[in-house]
């Protein structure tokens, strides 16, 4: 366990959350396909954020994942392999420079 850089306890592999490392995996495999990544970023109390760079997919605009329904589908798989987390935030980075492009978007309670 370590500060994360907004001052919130970062978790994640090593730290009895195999879980949330589970459910992550998942779908950054899932999201792979068409270039983008989702990685873990922090847990704050029982907020678990994660960062998400989106891909493209030029036959299927409409097929890349918008930041909402990867929250969305994140909590709910929580729900089953990590009830602790309460709220998922989705960070979305930019994928060239990694910069924050929309912290706020993609919040799931």
């Amino acid at each position: 366990m370590s500060a994360s850089l907004d001052g919130g306890v970062r978790m994640g592999r090593g730290a009895g959350h195999a879980g949330i490392d589970r459910v992550i995996e998942t779908f950054d495999e899932i999201v792979r396909s068409d270039g983008g990544s989702v990685s873990f970023v922090a847990i704050d109390d029982a907020t678990l954020r994660v960062a998400y760079r989106l891909g493209h997919n030029e036959d299927c605009p409409t097929c890349v994942m918008e930041p909402d329904a990867l929250g969305l589908m994140l909590h709910d798989m929580l729900r089953e392999h990590a009830p602790e987390i309460a709220e998922v935030r989705v960070d979305v980075v930019d994928s060239v420079l990694g910069a924050s492009a929309s912290p706020e978007r993609g919040t799931a309670r």
